[in-house]
């Protein structure tokens, strides 16, 4: 045993050049593992931090006819007056939705956030039509700026704030069509509105001409119908927990609101959900090819050594060598190498990310993950203990009079 272990680091020392070689692919495997894995980390958590929200947002409602059996039921929103005023979704009359319903969709386990919308259809107070009014629970959630309206869409004036129930935002076109300004007043209804925003969101969901505070629509809905539900919501802004759990998070909504529900969301989140699963199995993909070929270089190598020192095995045999002692010396050398080469790229690949570019690493900095460390040492030791393995069993099975007899 202790002569194997002796000769073995003979062995290491005898042969530079096969020694260099087999630590070289073995650097370069620990070196990859590191330097590939923890650029791939940051280039994945960046593309997830884009993609994972991506289309991860809806609105729900109830639609206000509901037929169960052979009836259609009715309910206390049906009171709409003459001049199409009401509670309404996509153009669509809704029921009312209860606190409680809202507090069990943020339950879910696959909910990051909900909150309470409210979309009231009205008269126009400038000639003939209807108006769309959303009010925003701007209380403290921040759903709305992705189902609704964002403060980055300010096309001219400043987002309203909560407590500001006489101060609204209208909506670009809108805007134009009536010709109306900031600081201006727009008449709704008995009241008199300050318009503090000229705002341009994209389609969304919970797109309206007009949007102030859920409080200032409440109080103006109580002066244009005879019965409402107290403190009415009729549609649910909700972000997912991620595009991968919007499907899931759907589930959930619709088992709360019940069969009839209805939710409208964007279709861009499957898309992205593909691309994150993209990324991850072609950043593993491109990575394992490295390693496997590197791997294979250094097995080449030490394949290569037991055959090319058959003769020097053959003569360890015939002075009385078994066999155990000629693969714990094969063995040995092995794990010199990838323990070497092991130690030597994860130290080679701190100092590259160390002189890599700040901007590559992102805002999480030059760190590597222990586990990204670990495996930068255990591949290379695996390696070597694999080609260790096959090398010893070939220098085994070798036979000590075929070998002289080649010499």
């Amino acid at each position: 045993m202790r002569d194997s272990l002796r000769y073995a680091v003979k062995e290491v020392w005898r042969r530079k050049k096969r020694t260099a070689g087999a630590i070289l692919s073995y650097f370069f495997v620990g070196a990859i593992v590191v330097v590939v894995s923890s650029l791939a980390g940051v280039t994945r958590d960046t593309a997830q931090s884009v993609l994972w929200n991506v289309g991860a947002h809806s609105v729900a409602y109830s639609p206000r006819l509901t037929i169960y059996g052979c009836c259609i039921q009715t309910f206390a929103t049906d009171k709409y007056d003459p001049d199409r005023e009401g509670f309404v979704v996509n153009n669509a009359p809704t029921n009312i939705i209860s606190e409680e319903e809202i507090e069990l969709i943020r339950q879910s386990p696959y909910v990051l956030d909900a909150s309470p919308y409210l979309m009231f259809r009205i008269r126009s107070f400038l000639g003939s039509g209807e108006w769309l009014i959303g009010g925003i629970d701007l209380t403290g959630h921040d759903v709305y700026p992705y189902t609704v309206v964002a403060k980055s869409q300010v096309v001219e004036g400043e987002f309203i704030e909560h407590g500001e129930d006489n101060r609204i935002m209208v909506e670009d076109d809108f805007a134009g069509t009536y010709g109306l300004e900031v600081g201006s007043e727009l008449q709704i209804g008995d009241f008199a509105y300050e318009i503090a925003a000229i705002v341009n969101p994209p389609l969304r969901p919970g797109k309206a001409n007009i949007y102030m505070s859920l409080e200032g629509l409440r109080e103006l809905i109580e002066t244009r119908l005879d019965e409402i539900a107290e403190l009415p919501i009729n549609a649910v802004l909700i972000e997912s927990l991620g595009a991968r759990y919007h499907d899931q998070a759907h589930a959930d909504i619709a088992s709360i609101l019940g069969s009839s529900s209805r939710i409208t969301s964007y279709g861009c989140y499957q898309p992205s959900m593909m691309a994150m699963g993209i990324n991850d199995r072609t950043a593993w993909i491109i990575t394992g090819i490295v390693i496997l070929c590197m791997l294979l270089v250094a097995m080449k190598i030490q394949y290569s050594s037991v055959i090319q020192r058959r003769f020097d095995i053959g003569v360890l045999k015939a002075i009385g060598w078994r066999d155990e002692n000629v693969v714990i010396q094969v063995m040995t050398e092995a794990s010199i190498y990838g323990i070497t080469g092991g130690i030597a790229g994860v130290a080679g690949a701190f100092i590259l990310i160390h002189l890599l570019p700040g901007d590559l690493f992102g805002d999480g900095g030059r760190s590597v993950d222990n586990y990204v460390v670990f495996a930068g040492l255990l591949l290379p030791v695996a390696g070597g203990l694999l080609a260790g393995i096959l090398s010893a069993f070939r220098a085994a099975r070798l036979q000590t009079a075929d070998i002289l007899r080649k010499a």
